[in-house]
């Protein structure tokens, strides 16, 4: 995401932290493989179906000051 925006891998774990602490984004983390192969990988889920109903963390967007 950093190459692709041309900004520094510091300010993409910036701009997530805000997101997340305004509730845009809920972060999961899945673990895969084993021994040394194993690692621990970030998915960012922006909404999801809960009851049969969807529900959205970007409903309402306040402004993020920085960005």
């Amino acid at each position: 995401m950093a190459e692709y925006f041309n900004v520094n891998i510091k300010t993409i774990r910036r701009w997530i932290q805000k997101l997340e602490k305004i509730n845009f984004i809920e972060i999961e983390k899945i673990e895969l493989g084993s021994g040394e192969n194993y690692k621990t990988y970030n998915i960012y889920v922006l909404g999801r179906i809960v009851d049969g109903n969807r529900k959205y963390y970007a409903n309402i967007l306040p402004t993020i000051s920085g960005t």
